[in-house]
């Protein structure tokens, strides 16, 4: 009798998010322009964690979790550098400036 032979299987790496955007999550650009807005009213980016955002017809928007999470992701270096250079344009404290919980 003969040994069958067993194959590997090649595993597919994971795709790109074009084409599934989640309407309720809001995209990099919105929230960016949204901490830019915030900035203009309170003169800084220190926003609460808890701040929230109403918009025309969707979900409030956290930004203050969103600028947590950002921070997180930039201090381990997982966010894109077009990223953080449109962060830095709207105010360089933006890396400092969640009150964490």
């Amino acid at each position: 009798g003969g040994a069958g032979g067993g194959g590997a299987g090649g595993g597919g790496a994971g795709g790109g998010g074009a084409g599934k955007r989640n309407p309720n999550k809001p995209q990099f650009d919105t929230m960016a322009g949204l901490l830019k807005e915030y900035k203009a009213k309170a003169g800084d980016v220190k926003v609460p964690l808890d701040y929230t955002v109403e918009r025309d017809g969707g979900k409030p928007v956290r930004l203050g979790r969103w600028l947590r999470a950002v921070t997180k992701a930039a201090a381990n270096n997982k966010i894109k550098a077009d990223r953080v250079a449109a962060l830095d344009a709207i105010d360089g404290a933006w890396r400092t400036a969640v009150q964490t919980d």
